[in-house]
């Protein structure tokens, strides 16, 4: 693999980060082994949580065609397929869900190479989800670093696809075998013939109050706060009221990083006069926030899109868009600041960046992230004159006007 000329774009870039890692290598020298072996061809291999292409563009550099890809984020399925292009491979196909994916020829999928996310509920979500699209003497190569997996992980993938062995790691690296077909559930009888299946990957909408209005929540465990109410936003929310902060007659209103949808749902139900535009990278997020949408009543007021930072609010430089596009907006954001490590300050000063453009000169933006961070100087600085709403001991609400 031409792992040098991989880029992370759109993504954040910098020099200390890579567009690949050492669980990529260790996926495809296991996968690449079983091709071999097997003489599996490219449309019974099914790739998941690619993050920039170095799985999918690894398996065509070596001569697999046909490779299946899915990835929820769409900044990271631009960067795959930018990635492709720049290398010039061609010959795999996309989806942002498995739901989208096609059954494979010869009774599913025989090789999954799967770099696992953090959170041991998406582990079981995506374990539950791939159980009607394997073969029943599949494999399932499911890698990730060190320090993000636990053997708590072990659990559903055992559970719902099969015997998990865990393989020599390296570089901070490792993988799991999953020998799926013998799980507890067996692997031919589909995703949801259990009642505990659906609730994983349909779990029951939540009804909550927050700052005087009701909100219906969906969201499975793809989706950032899933169908719960997340604190930093309801403190947010709280503030907003509080303060009695109103859109200015005709203006609209942004959700930016969506999520499950209780912004979007939240403004829609205390301004019915406003078009509220909910945006986020995850298509389960804009899947759940148009859920919820529908289940508050709100669907005609919210309109959700998939996009990366909202950029398809963003006028592109040199065109003229139209009143609307450019009168000024009020941003509603709670950046993905919470870890607090490079990466997350990045896409939150991103994020923050992004809205300042959506929200136009004249527009506001409202934000909120965890104290101990201090962003009112990047918001001062970067972003406009900021006052601040509200404080407590874990989150800072402010309102900055661009």
């Amino acid at each position: 693999m031409s792992w040098g000329s991989l880029r992370r774009w759109p993504d954040i870039e910098s020099p200390e980060l890579r567009a690949w890692d050492a669980t990529d290598q260790l996926l495809l020298e296991h996968a690449l082994a079983q091709v071999e072996a097997e003489g599996l061809t490219g449309d019974r291999i099914l790739v998941l949580g690619d993050r920039y292409g170095a799985l999918t563009l690894g398996l065509i550099e070596a001569g697999v065609r046909g490779v299946v890809t899915v990835q929820d984020s769409v900044a990271l399925l631009t960067a795959l397929k930018a990635n492709a292009d720049e290398l010039g491979l061609a010959g795999f196909s996309t989806f942002s869900s498995l739901d989208e994916v096609p059954r494979s020829a010869g009774g599913g999928f025989g090789l999954v190479l799967w770099q696992l996310p953090r959170s041991v509920a998406e582990v079981e979500y995506w374990a539950v989800a791939l159980r009607g699209l394997v073969a029943d003497s599949a494999t399932v190569w499911a890698g990730g670093r060190d320090k993000h997996m636990t053997p708590a992980m072990n659990k559903p993938l055992e559970r719902w696809l099969g015997p998990v062995q865990p393989q020599r790691g390296r570089k901070k690296s490792r993988v799991l075998k999953v020998s799926a077909g013998a799980g507890s559930l067996g692997s031919d009888a589909g995703p949801v013939d259990s009642d505990a299946a659906r609730r994983v990957l349909y779990p029951e909408p939540r009804t909550v109050l927050v700052a005087g209005n009701r909100v219906t929540l969906h969201g499975d465990a793809r989706v950032f706060g899933q169908n719960r109410l997340d604190p930093g936003t309801a403190f947010m929310l709280e503030m907003i009221s509080e303060h009695d902060i109103d859109p200015e007659p005709g203006q609209r209103v942004v959700d930016l990083g969506c999520g499950n949808g209780t912004v979007a749902v939240w403004a829609a139900r205390r301004w019915p006069d406003v078009r509220v535009d909910a945006t986020d990278d995850s298509a389960a997020a804009v899947a759940a926030t148009a859920a919820s949408a529908r289940a508050s009543g709100v669907a005609e007021q919210v309109r959700a899109v998939t996009a990366d930072a909202g950029e398809h609010l963003i006028p592109p430089l040199g065109e003229q868009p139209s009143h609307a596009e450019v009168s000024p907006r009020l941003v509603l954001v709670n950046p993905p600041f919470h870890q607090g490590a490079v990466v997350e300050r990045a896409v939150g000063e991103k994020l923050l960046f992004a809205a300042r453009e959506i929200a136009g000169r004249g527009g506001r933006v409202i934000a909120v992230w965890n104290s101990h961070l201090r962003y009112r100087a990047f918001l001062r600085g970067n972003i406009g004159q900021t006052r601040q709403l509200g404080r407590d001991a874990t989150f800072t609400v402010t309102e900055t006007k661009v």
